[in-house]
């Protein structure tokens, strides 16, 4: 009984000091990116969470990599980066109150949509 009751016991024990795993990666934000010649002064609606005009501080820089710009025509348009949540969304552009763009979009996990507007 003695030896039976003091197996339990390390058997109860070890199974408390067992090895943790833990996995990590890189997780990538969903995000819309739109590019145009001059989107400042644009107002930009995103379903559910953004809605106002695009202004300066919105502007993205262009990444740029050792080798140079991946799309030197995109280079040249001026870039906003929005980060969005999953799923289906209603994504207008319009100026001066003239729709210049109107679709919906479906966003998977980390995926990265681009619109390109010629206005």
């Amino acid at each position: 009984m003695k030896f039976t009751a003091i197996v339990a016991f390390l058997f109860f024990l070890s199974s408390c000091g067992g090895r943790q795993v833990s996995q990590g990666g890189v997780e990538s934000a969903t995000e819309l990116h739109l590019f145009g010649e001059a989107l400042v002064g644009l107002k930009l609606s995103v379903e559910g969470i953004r809605e106002d005009v695009i202004d300066e501080d919105d502007l993205q820089p262009y990444p740029i990599s050792v080798l140079g710009a991946h799309d030197t025509e995109l280079e040249r348009l001026e870039h906003v980066k929005v980060v969005m949540r999953s799923g289906s969304h209603r994504i207008v552009v319009s100026r001066e109150g003239v729709t210049v763009f109107d679709r919906t979009m479906y966003f998977g996990d980390g995926q990265h949509r681009e619109i390109r507007l010629n206005q």
